[in-house]
């Protein structure tokens, strides 16, 4: 459901409201998986490259620490891709 709303928003070129609720979201909860991968999809929309790196970066860090065997569950296959793009993002800039 905020998938759906998120894309609604960008679509109606609402993406800057989208960041200042995805901000709220992250200042109760940084490492938030959901919060961050729309935080990614903003910037990629903006094609802000520099905060799309950094919240990519962001991404794979929360990705890589101290998640449970479930939470990793339900977000394993998107979080693998971006991990994977962070990782291609990075042998690319050397």
């Amino acid at each position: 459901m905020v998938a759906g709303i998120s894309e609604q928003m960008l679509a109606e070129r609402e993406e800057t409201q989208l960041l200042e609720i995805v901000d709220e979201l992250l200042a109760s909860d940084s490492d938030n998986v959901q919060a961050l991968r729309l935080l990614v999809r903003a910037h990629w929309w903006q094609r802000d490259m520099e905060n799309l790196k950094a919240a990519l970066e962001r991404l794979a860090e929360a990705a890589a620490g101290g998640w449970s065997g479930e939470r990793r569950a339900l977000c394993a296959d998107p979080v693998d891709q971006t991990v994977a793009g962070v990782d291609s993002l990075r042998r690319a800039a050397r």
